[in-house]
């Protein structure tokens, strides 16, 4: 395990990397602020691929597209910044055109976690949000548990607990692209997804409470299909986001671990799989990344340069009582596990 200062805050003070290697070379980068996964390489026929995409330096402070944060109170979009629980009524900030996006102009995502426990496979990152926190009530006890695993996997444990009833739905927003910088945009990556429906969309990319099949639809990935092969058709979902912009409901998903997408780069001969414990996955293409951060090379970041994987629960679940629910009950233990697994 290696350490390193990855910036600095305002105050002068100092923001802490971890570098865990394991037996294949493969390695991953983890930030206290934002609990943030800082860069992943992988091993390929002895050479060493980035295969992440991430800000540098002081650019994690603003980090607009969320690169690799654990994302809180609630991930994805809240209708208005507004939801009701136990008959009270809660407003949230509106930092997403009319609603609140990734708990708020201050999630956990821009937040700096305490570096708790420290292994040469393992990082565990905490953060204790207090009641009124964004407009979140009760005290929220938050643990992130990353391990790298000689499998070429990476996995996420998200633990909360909290003092009263609220609302809970935790995601890390990591960025891929497989090629390793071979490839500037991730059009021509397979992607697999197990999603047989979505949560369908309006303006603002807020649900509707519907749940429709994939079947006969653009973003039916049940089998392998190239990312870009029909992101620009005409198509509601589609249109709103700018391109893959939504939450898939995983086939089966019964809080056991599942296998929720596999993404190909055949450039570059490595393979990402992902599974999860939640009901489910948002696709992202990265279609406003617009090229205003840099990455490790230097390189403008630019629309579709990337994609996202986002385990977690169904986007607005607390207004859409047909949901899964995200209410975490007073004592009960929220546990959402993810895990990044690479083939090469």
């Amino acid at each position: 395990m290696k350490k390193r200062v990855l910036f600095t805050l305002p105050d002068d003070s100092e923001v802490f990397a971890y570098t865990l290697t394991n037996k294949n070379g493969m390695t991953a980068e983890l930030s206290q602020f934002g609990a943030a996964i800082a860069g992943i390489d992988v091993v390929v026929n002895g050479k060493k691929l980035h295969v992440t995409k991430e800000c540098q330096g002081k650019d994690w402070l603003d980090n607009k597209p969320y690169f690799g944060v654990v994302a809180g109170r609630t991930c994805n979009r809240i209708k208005n910044g507004i939801f009701k629980l136990n008959g009270t009524t809660y407003q949230l900030p509106i930092n997403n055109g009319y609603n609140s996006l990734h708990g708020g102009k201050t999630g956990f995502s821009h937040m700096l976690w305490n570096c708790a426990n420290v292994s040469e496979n393992s990082v565990e990152f905490t953060l204790s949000s207090p009641d009124g926190d964004q407009g979140y009530p009760a005290k929220l006890d938050v643990r992130a548990v990353y391990t790298l695993g000689d499998d070429n996997s990476l996995t996420l444990e998200l633990y909360a607990v909290s003092d009263a009833d609220t609302i809970c739905n935790l995601t890390n927003h990591v960025y891929f692209n497989l090629s390793g910088g071979a490839e500037q945009l991730v059009l021509d990556q397979v992607a697999t997804i197990m999603g047989e429906s979505y949560v369908e969309v309006g303006e603002g990319l807020i649900p509707n409470g519907n749940l429709p099949s994939v079947d006969g639809t653009p973003l039916d990935f049940r089998k392998p299909t190239r990312i870009g092969d029909r992101i620009d058709e005409s198509f509601d979902a589609l249109t709103f986001g700018g391109g893959y912009d939504l939450c898939y409901k995983i086939k089966d998903a019964d809080g056991t671990m599942k296998t929720a997408a596999v993404v190909e780069c055949k450039s570059s001969g490595v393979t990402l799989e992902v599974s999860t414990n939640q009901v489910g996955i948002q696709f992202y293409t990265g279609n406003t990344l617009g090229g205003e951060y840099k990455d490790c090379e230097g390189k403008p970041i630019v629309d579709r340069a990337a994609f996202c994987l986002e385990a977690q629960g169904l986007s607005d679940a607390i207004n859409n009582p047909n949901f899964p629910s995200i209410v975490l009950k007073k004592g009960e233990q929220y546990y959402n596990k993810a895990v990044y697994r690479f083939i090469v």
